[in-house]
């Protein structure tokens, strides 16, 4: 869990994140791992400060790179409509989950 808080540490030492970014990416350190933990006020605070730290960096580095090749968007298309499939094929078909 540590790991966290040195990623954090480092994301700021790097200018990679922002003082408040780095401090939200660090509150993952408060999400229990392992088995039958459940889902309490820490795992909402972790990921939410998880999604407060990393949607706005993935957002500029989608903004700033080159656009996409046909090959790449074939491919994503393709990824997509498999997940999708599968998605409503194991909601009408539960036995395909075991």
């Amino acid at each position: 869990m540590i790991g966290w808080v040195i990623l954090a540490v480092s994301a700021y030492r790097s200018r990679t994140l922002g003082l408040l970014r780095s401090i939200a990416l660090g509150l993952m350190v408060m999400v229990p791992i392992g088995t039958l933990k459940g889902t309490d006020i820490r795992t909402l605070a972790g990921t939410a400060g998880l999604l407060i730290a990393l949607v706005p960096l993935g957002v500029s580095i989608l903004r700033e790179s080159p656009p996409l090749s046909r090959r790449a968007r074939f491919w994503i298309l393709v990824f997509v409509a498999w997940h999708v499939i599968h998605a409503y094929l194991s909601i009408k078909f539960p036995m395909i989950m075991n």
